[in-house]
């Protein structure tokens, strides 16, 4: 709700779609979890994969916003960062991340690691103005 509420002004929350958000199991070490709905959420692992069509296209840059809270995410190699998905891990414990370079790991990370990885919020949005 944090997000949300400061990133959007009211016309712009109108145009944000709830989205039923389906969690995905991808070892068979974690479970999928429930289905949410959501305004903002984060990729899973597929859809990084479908959505982004190649490594590259996932690098992300940080924003100076995200560089003021926390100068250690950035990658020292090229100013991109890694960044969380929604997609459970090796187990529950962990999630899966997309890497500096644009891979996706389906190993996952540990929550622990919450300051080293970025956060690229997802959302849908309706245009036809209706909203």
């Amino acid at each position: 709700g944090t997000f949300y509420n400061r990133a959007f002004s009211d016309k712009e929350k109108n145009a944000v779609l709830k989205t039923i958000v389906e969690v995905e199991a991808i070892s068979q070490y974690a479970e999928a979890g429930n289905a949410t709905e959501d305004k903002v959420f984060l990729l899973s692992y597929s859809e990084a994969l479908k959505y982004f069509n190649s490594d590259y296209s996932r690098t992300c840059q940080l924003t100076p916003y995200a560089k003021a809270l926390n100068d250690r995410i950035a990658s020292q190699r090229s100013g991109t960062h890694w960044w969380w998905l929604r997609t459970p891990g090796f187990d529950n414990d962990q999630a899966a991340f997309v890497v500096w370079n644009g891979e996706v790991s389906d190993y996952g990370a540990w929550f622990d690691d919450m300051n080293h990885y970025g956060v690229r919020p997802v959302i849908w949005v309706d245009i036809s103005g209706s909203n």
